[in-house]
């Protein structure tokens, strides 16, 4: 079974969304948990300050419905579907997960 070290978490309130994250003791009791941050690279950043290593620990990313798991840094698993608008400020999903191809202009050949 794969345990989840640290958590990354969107919520919304009346104000909007905001995220927070939460480090877990190797038995799944919640150790620690962060304030909140307007948006998902703040509240990433905020951790790695806090001792996060995405390159070596597991970690998830909860949005609405949807969850993605990591393990060095690549997603092994997914529940639910992954929305881009969920990511307002970058309008990216979190490293590693895999987007839908943008919309290119099209060309005309010469």
């Amino acid at each position: 079974m794969l345990h989840i070290r640290w958590q990354f978490t969107e919520h919304q309130n009346d104000v909007g969304p905001f995220w927070t994250w939460t480090r877990f003791h190797l038995d799944g009791r919640a150790q620690r948990q962060s304030k909140k941050f307007p948006n998902y690279a703040k509240a990433v950043y905020d951790a790695i300050r806090n001792e996060f290593k995405p390159r070596s620990e597991n970690w998830s990313v909860t949005v609405s419905s949807a969850t993605t798991s990591y393990f060095n840094a690549e997603p092994i698993v997914q529940n639910g579907p992954l929305d881009r608008r969920s990511y307002p400020r970058a309008n990216q999903p979190p490293p590693g997960a895999q987007s839908p191809p943008l919309n290119q202009p099209k060309t005309e050949e010469r």
